[in-house]
């Protein structure tokens, strides 16, 4: 498996961070967190991190230097099993796991962007834990190697659909879906042509949205793509992944 190019630091918003990771998870967070010490010394960071003890808690030292340094950054630590060498309060904050009471414990308000990285089970607990709390999708961050479906206990992980900018579309370039009866000229302002079918009233299914799970294949019936990223399994041949494609020629889709 390879990274998939999704899960990054969005450093133009001005809203708080909220870091969340267990065990090995925390790698992405630490970077994220030296990005924002440096970049952004007056925006709220919550920096959450569950791991089973001081033996496989990695950066500890140095992640409680950083928020020494810089105040507007929080730092919480869970170990699940704690060694009698585990100094509480120094290494450590509290016995037990990370989940969402924990978060609306040490969280004030859910105006935030959470980033979520560690095994499914957290991440699962996680991300419906911010959903029942009104967290909007948007808000939440995350990388994983199976389709989110499997992460939210949602029958559907949704996104709010894209709207075209108003740029002049390819009028040398049309999407038939087939099945719909729909002909669409390909608009720049989209990345994907399952983008392009949301935007003309089709909801195909999907999941990951990123070329992993393979929920949003369909038939090409004729034309070539050009994928944005290229899929962990490609498609047989004659089908298509609509969610991370976009036309290289006219396109006849079976949507």
């Amino acid at each position: 498996m390879v990274p998939r190019r999704k899960f990054f630091l969005h450093a133009e918003r001005e809203v708080p961070i909220v870091l969340l990771s267990a065990g090995v998870g925390l790698t992405p967070m630490i970077s994220m967190l030296y990005t924002l010490a440096k970049t952004k010394p007056g925006q709220p960071v919550w920096f959450i991190h569950g791991t089973r003890s001081g033996k496989e808690h990695a950066f500890g030292e140095h992640v409680r230097k950083i928020a020494s340094e810089n105040q507007q950054l929080q730092v919480y630590i869970k170990y699940s099993q704690p060694t009698p060498q585990d100094q509480l309060g120094t290494d450590y904050d509290e016995k037990g796991y990370v989940d969402i009471n924990l978060v609306k414990r040490l969280v004030p308000r859910k105006i935030c962007d959470f980033y979520i990285c560690g095994p499914n089970p957290f991440m699962r607990s996680i991300f419906n834990g911010l959903l029942d709390w009104g967290v909007s999708e948007v808000q939440i961050h995350y990388e994983f190697f199976v389709p989110a479906s499997t992460l939210s206990e949602r029958d559907k992980v949704a996104i709010p659909k894209k709207i075209a900018e108003a740029t002049q579309c390819c009028d040398e370039m049309e999407v038939n879906f087939s099945k719909s009866g729909i002909n669409a000229n390909w608009n720049p302002s989209f990345e994907s042509n399952l983008d392009l079918a949301e935007a003309n009233g089709l909801s195909p299914d999907y999941s990951c949205r990123s070329g992993i799970c393979h929920t949003c294949i369909c038939k090409l019936e004729r034309g070539e793509v050009d994928y944005l990223m290229e899929p962990l399994n490609p498609p047989p041949e004659g089908m298509v992944l609509i969610c991370c494609s976009k036309p290289k020629s006219n396109l006849v889709i079976a949507i």
